[in-house]
């Protein structure tokens, strides 16, 4: 069979199995395990076998790969939804409780413990889903990002440059894996997908690569800059922050790269047959829902969306930088796209407000003393919200735009961080 011919049936058999109950999924990747160990060299179906492992809980992730991409501030387990505060409440927001007083984000649960970044020193911690024990170092893991698989931790150490380590759960066998400065980890079998992040074009984009789960055969799979890597089945899609910040695909390889649909944006989800992500700035930043074939496209809600956590039937996200009271979540079959500020969650109330967020002049401050490799995006966007929502000039907002994009990351920085003093 040719490899053209086979890439396409798996990208089929892929989409069945979305489309199966659990039981089905359960035996789909039982003869698919049979399948693949009567042939040691079928890819493809190798990658197949693993993602749909993953999907039934064969193989434990604390969190989705697009969720952490976009620093998982929530995530659900078992019939509860954890935030980054340190709060676990039912989907329907009944039963709250505080289960830790630390806040974090790159929220994972696994094998009933929830693992995050703390927000005082970038350490990785644990603490029972129960709230019954006291919270745990793991090791000395101070990271930027981070992933949770089964009793592996696969994080981006800045005690050496935000290079690729791996650490066990119980802060044992820490494990340098590569000489990048590393994020977006997607880690399927024996493979971890990720970015070697650069300066060239974003701060948080660079090469898409893959390497084995000891840091061996490590390679190349993309050169553009490139950012959101979501690896599902046997492909990858990613956002091109090369090609104008538009999604592409990609096979596990890096094969037949082709653009996924029109538009552009970040922070790209990929949950089941659909896409989430947020559109340009000059667009509104609104959250985006599209199937992957580009035959159906919804505004989920008209707000200024910024890193999406999909988790079944709700989108989490921040209203512009981060910032106090700023953390909603909308209904993604809601049409009127209504969101729910999920302070309100820890009081028991399910207050709801105006889909329009008004600009604070708080959001100056807490996008000045932001720290570590975001502060240039949490830069922009506040500029950018504040050019929307206060100076209401979306001509103003494409001449900056345009200029920005000829800017190194340090002159990016330094101008917006001028035009912010400029107006406090």
């Amino acid at each position: 069979m040719a490899n053209a011919e086979l890439f396409t049936q798996v990208a089929q058999l892929y989409a069945q199995f979305e489309r199966m109950n659990f039981d089905d999924k359960c035996g789909f990747v039982k003869r698919l395990n049979q399948q693949v160990a009567k042939s040691s060299n079928l890819p493809d179906l190798q990658a197949l076998l693993d993602y749909c492992k993953i999907r039934i809980g064969d193989v434990e992730v604390g969190n989705t790969f697009g969720n952490l991409n976009n620093s998982a501030f929530a995530v659900e387990k078992g019939g509860w939804v954890y935030l980054l505060g340190g709060l676990k409440f039912r989907p329907d927001g009944s039963d709250a409780m505080p289960i830790n007083d630390d806040s974090g984000d790159s929220l994972n649960v696994v094998g009933g413990w929830l693992y995050y970044k703390s927000f005082d020193d970038n350490q990785i911690r644990k603490i029972h889903i129960s709230g019954d024990n006291e919270r745990e170092d793991v090791g000395d893991a101070v990271c930027s990002r981070f992933v949770v698989v089964d009793d592996w931790i696969y994080f981006s150490n800045l005690r050496d440059d935000e290079k690729a380590y791996k650490i066990r759960t119980d802060g044992t066998e820490k494990t340098k894996l590569n000489d990048f400065r590393s994020g977006y980890y997607n880690v399927i079998g024996d493979w971890v997908y990720y970015v070697s992040l650069g300066v060239k074009v974003d701060y948080a984009s660079g090469n898409i690569r893959k390497m084995m789960i000891d840091g061996s055969k490590d390679s190349i799979l993309c050169e553009d800059e490139c950012a959101d890597i979501n690896v599902v089945g046997n492909q990858i899609y990613f956002v091109n922050s090369s090609k104008s910040r538009t999604f592409w695909k990609m096979g596990i390889n890096g094969e037949n790269p082709v653009q996924l649909f029109d538009g552009a944006g970040g922070w790209l989800v990929i949950d089941g047959d659909w896409a989430y992500y947020s559109d340009l700035p000059i667009n509104g930043c609104n959250l985006i829902r599209r199937r992957l074939d580009g035959s159906e496209m919804s505004v989920v809600c008209r707000d200024f969306v910024t890193l999406p956590c999909v988790l079944n039937d709700y989108a989490y996200y921040m209203v512009g930088p981060l910032q106090p009271g700023s953390f909603c979540r909308v209904k993604l079959d809601d049409a009127e796209g209504q969101r729910e500020v999920m302070s309100d969650v820890a009081d028991s109330r399910n207050a709801r407000d105006e889909v329009q967020c008004p600009f604070e002049q708080r959001e100056f401050d807490c996008a000045l003393d932001r720290k570590g490799e975001d502060r240039p995006a949490y830069l922009e966007n506040v500029v950018f919200r504040y050019i929307i929502n206060v100076k209401n000039s979306p001509d103003m907002l494409k001449k900056l735009q345009a200029q920005l994009a000829e800017m190194t990351i340090a002159q990016k920085e330094d101008k917006l961080v001028r035009m912010i003093n400029s107006w406090r």
